[in-house]
């Protein structure tokens, strides 16, 4: 049962146990990779197989009870995954991060979840008595992932324990079969149908299927609370619903405050709401939706009218108020009561917390010089932890000139609680280490930031308050991406994404996407980028925080303009225009402001561009770290000081490598600099989404290529189509492939003329005028035959042997394990020219090592070779085994690139990179070439270099100039 629709998986697993390799199954959590390894084992036999997350669950335990277990963290280094397999041959390797398993180049096998069709005939197999209806939502619901169907299922409806003996209405267990799946609470209709059995023998089947949502989802049960209560509409029914609920609390035994706080206030009991009330985190309120506040605050202003004043409850309604929005009545509600007390000689605990949740409010409103009044007169009259919050107010109401006095009352508070006990004690001390954090985050003194943000989540766990927790999570993820520490930076995000999954809490999960987009963007992955952006979007809001929209618009405008879509970028800065108004804060309106130059200033030249955003923010300072934002994503540079912090992530060294191109090519108009090209095209590598620099990079390497060699041309077109984003953008770099085609300047085109000022200003620098390259022929061998060329191919997708430089490609990178390794490149090349037929033992022996073959000799000499060769392409696939001998694998495409010039047959390989560079510059204008500029291209010492050119000029097949450090070579 548990490997239905695996066959396909099971027979490619036991086809590399033939032949004798490994293998990484990886995938999702939850589709099945322990059970499909744990069959495997069982049936063939161990092999190295892992898979990529950490938590152990029961297979992975069954799998250690037979085999010893490597368990590998992200943290794991390993030069070359290779050697581990040699290391540990007998053990099973369980990975937390793909970036491990990528290392050690070994083919791998995905596992997908069920597709619909394989899911609804899979349901139908473990439960017959299912709906068409429920099977098709069910697989909605768990994707086709195995472990989400055994949740739903095989737990679920287990848990519901019905007495078949009872009369049991057959619709009456159809309802809670069905919400069981749904993982839910009954809906109005469902509960209605409930009621008209309410006290029937059905009871104890309600009791027990509550039972089970509660352990399951607390919040489920506030849910399923605001049901009841607003579904029975009538006094009696409200009454029947209250008493329902009490005797649910009895059930409950969860100790979850908002429940008992929210059961207390809808049965009107007075005493347990503030007993409950005290030892409650206001904060909790927040996570509640609008509909069920709206109840909240309507049971407790009625629940005033009859007990008159009461502390607790004007405080309760006070956070409730603003947390709906409505400030002003939040104000309103504390206002008399906090002005009494303001004039009390002393005030107790109760009294103390209702003037700190009404100095809170006047603080969110901005009324910070009333606020610091009022704090000032209780200051005196409190005693212990409130009078400590009390200096903190002062110090945080009075904005950012205050912050060494806040500084230094929260140390205050922090010392005054070290020795006491009590929770109230504990909560002080958390909080006041949660302020000095956020203060010294505020000061960019990020060390001392993270510290006291420890030492707050710590005290917080203590005392069960879970959202400080995922708070505090989130912005030490925010440090760790400011300060760019990306090993901590995803070791934090793992535990928020696993924190804020288990509480619920939509909030933190928005700020962990944002986060994760704004690093997707940084490391060139717009793609992903744009969909953590949309992730958020989901969970965020529009009750939001305006800055925290705010930064959502910014991140996707930001990701939009940097792939070039202009269209879509152009909605985000509409809708920040629609959020930001006359009486949003400065730093918002700024901010757009920016954004407006920065979509507007593909229109502008550097130093227009420049002086305008100095002047729209005023502040040198802020200019400048707000014109380094600009360069991480930006065309232009101007600004020669943040090279440093540029050079730590792609997008930063993908941009100064850009501009030290443009500037070489500006100064020695044909100059090109090979080294910087292939930093640039390795940045490049692997990116998903079409960027404008690839289809400039192909067009450069054509230029220097010659049009001989026109893939680089049909690459840059490729690239141009792929690339989404709008016409404006691409114009300059199809005015750049027009004129190659049609050999004239692309300057002189008016499609360039009708693209924008910044982008003709950031293209024209890439533009160079190179000579036509004529290269030397070269037979080309494929997969598909045979035929010549007047330049060398290398392939993207598969094995490129060079024998003129005695070179070999993996997926068109230079593999440098077979540089000295001449007798298996001779294989792979008597592989590729006998191909699509299979060389025998004998004929191997004599082509390699011109021996006659001796079984004893040359048996063991060959299978330890081809063994060599499959290990160091990554893939046993690559030479197959046959009873005839050993063939090349029709489905692994190969190029075989052989000179047909005898004038360089009987050089060394440093010899020919020598000649190619003096022929290749003299092509492009330039005569004469010093040792230093040969040196880049050869790699090797200066004695072996000048040994070389000795060599060649004994030969009469260079020439050479100056002396000294002035000497100079050409062909």
């Amino acid at each position: 049962m548990h490997f239905f629709g695996r066959s396909t998986e099971l027979k490619w697993m036991k086809r590399t146990i033939k032949l004798d390799s490994q293998m990484c199954v990886y995938g999702p959590s939850g589709v099945g990779k322990s059970l499909l390894i744990f069959h495997f084992l069982r049936q063939n036999g161990y092999k190295f197989i892992s898979k990529d997350y950490s938590e152990l669950n029961g297979i992975d335990e069954k799998i250690m009870e037979s085999y010893s277990v490597i368990h590998w963290n992200c943290d794991a280094h390993f030069p070359d995954g290779q050697s581990v397999l040699n290391k540990f041959p007998n053990h099973f390797h369980i990975f937390e991060c793909q970036r491990n398993v990528s290392r050690l180049g070994m083919p791998t096998l995905y596992i997908e979840p069920l597709s619909k069709k394989e899911a609804l005939i899979y349901l139908t197999e473990v439960d017959g008595d299912l709906s068409n209806e429920e099977k098709h939502l069910l697989y909605q619901k768990s994707g086709g992932n195995f472990k989400y169907i055994k949740k739903l299922i095989l737990e679920e409806l287990n848990s519901i324990e019905v007495d078949e003996t009872k009369a049991v209405s057959p619709s009456a267990k159809r309802i809670f079969k069905y919400c069981a799946l749904l993982n839910r609470p009954v809906t109005r209709d469902e509960l209605e149908q409930l009621n008209s059995t309410w006290e029937s023998d059905l009871h104890e089947v309600k009791e027990r299927f509550l039972l089970r949502v509660v352990e399951e989802d607390s919040y489920q049960v506030t849910s399923f609370m605001r049901q009841v209560y607003l579904f029975n509409k009538t006094p009696e029914e409200v009454t029947k619903a209250y008493q329902w609920l009490m005797g649910l609390k009895l059930i409950w035994n969860t100790g979850n405050p908002l429940e008992e706080l929210t059961v207390s206030l809808f049965s009107k009991d007075i005493e347990s709401f503030e007993e409950v009330l005290r030892s409650f985190h206001f904060d909790e309120i927040n996570a509640l939706d609008n509909e069920l506040l709206i109840a909240l605050k309507t049971s407790a202003l009625d629940l005033r009218s009859v007990i008159g004043q009461s502390l607790q409850l004007e405080r309760f309604l006070m956070h409730i108020m603003y947390t709906l929005g409505e400030k002003t009545e939040a104000v309103l509600i504390g206002r008399e009561r906090a002005e009494e007390l303001s004039r009390k000689g002393s005030l107790n605990l109760d009294e103390q917390s209702h003037v700190y949740e009404y100095i809170r409010c006047l603080n969110r409103l901005q009324k910070h010089d009333e606020a610091y009044f009022i704090c000032k007169q209780v200051a005196g009259a409190s005693k212990g932890i409130y009078a400590t919050l009390f200096l903190i107010e002062m110090g945080i109401s009075r904005g950012s000139k205050e912050y060494e006095k806040a500084l230094s009352a929260f140390q205050r508070a922090v010392d005054s609680t070290s020795g006491q006990s009590g929770n109230e004690w504990l909560k002080a001390k958390a909080f006041a280490s949660f302020e000095m954090a956020r203060i010294y985050d505020w000061r960019r003194e990020f060390p001392k930031a993270i510290e006291f943000y420890e030492s707050a989540k710590e005290l917080f766990y203590s005392i069960k308050s879970p959202r400080y927790v995922l708070v505090i999570s989130l912005n030490i993820s925010w440090i760790y991406l400011k300060i760019m520490n990306w090993k901590q930076f995803e070791v934090s995000q793992k535990q928020l994404f696993s924190i804020a999954g288990e509480q619920c809490n939509n909030y933190v999960l928005a700020g962990a996407h944002l986060i994760q987009s704004i690093y997707h963007r940084y490391f060139l992955e717009p793609g992903k980028s744009v969909h953590h952006a949309q992730l958020c979007r989901r969970n965020l809001n529009d009750k939001a925080p305006l800055e925290a929209q705010f930064d959502l618009l910014d991140i996707e405008f930001s990701t939009y303009f940097l792939i070039g879509s202009r269209d879509l970028a152009k909605k985000s800065l509409e809708q920040m225009k629609n959020l930001v108004g006359e009486e949003s804060p400065l730093r918002l309106q700024q901010r757009l402001k920016s954004f407006e130059l920065r979509f507007s200033s593909v229109e502008l030249n550097v130093e227009d561009f420049e002086q305008k955003w100095r002047e729209s923010w005023g502040d040198e300072e802020v200019a400048h770290n707000q014109l380094f934002e600009f360069l991480q994503l930006g065309i232009y540079r101007v600004s020669e000081t943040a090279e440093e912090d540029l050079k730590k992530y792609p997008l930063g060294q993908l941009r100064l490598i850009e501009f030290d191109l443009v500037k070489s090519m500006q100064e020695t108009e044909d100059e090109f600099t090979w080294s910087l090209l292939a930093d640039f095209e390795s940045i490049l590598h692997g990116t998903s989404e079409a960027m404008a620099e690839k289809v400039a990079l192909n067009m450069l390497q054509f230029h220097l290529q010659g049009e001989s060699n026109r893939d680089f041309l049909d690459n840059a077109k490729l690239e141009l189509i792929r690339w989404g984003c709008d016409e404006q953008v691409k114009r300059p770099l199809k005015a750049w492939i027009e004129g190659a085609e049609r050999n004239c300047d692309p300057r002189d085109l008016s499609i360039w003329k009708k693209s924008a000022i910044g982008d003709r200003h950031r293209w024209s620098g890439w533009f160079n005028k190179f000579f036509k390259a004529k290269t030397e022929e070269f037979s080309m061998t494929t997969n598909e035959g045979s035929h010549f060329s007047s330049a060398p191919l290398i392939i993207d997708q598969g094995v490129t042997l060079r024998t003129d430089f005695n070179e070999l490609y993996l997926d068109g990178n230079l593999h440098n394990a077979f540089l000295k390794r001449h007798h298996l490149r001779k294989i792979i090349g008597e592989l590729m020219k006998a191909y699509p037929n299979a060389l025998e033992k004998e004929a191997l022996a004599s082509l390699v090592w011109g021996e006659e073959y001796d079984p004893i000799i040359h048996d063991a000499r060959i299978y330890t070779s081809v063994q060599r060769i499959r290990k160091h392409l990554g893939d046993s696939d690559y030479v197959q085994s046959l009873e005839s001998g050993y063939r090349w694998d029709p489905r692994k495409p190969f190029c075989l690139v052989k000179s047909e010039s005898q004038n360089t047959a009987l050089l060394k390989r440093t010899q020919k990179l020598i000649l190619q560079e003096l022929e290749n510059r003299k092509r492009r204008g330039e005569i004469w070439v010093s040792r230093s500029q040969i040196q880049q291209v050869t790699q090797c010492s200066d004695a072996t270099l000048k040994r070389e050119l000795s060599y060649l000029l004994g030969q009469n097949r260079i020439q050479r100039q100056g002396r000294g450090r002035a000497i100079v070579y050409s062909v």
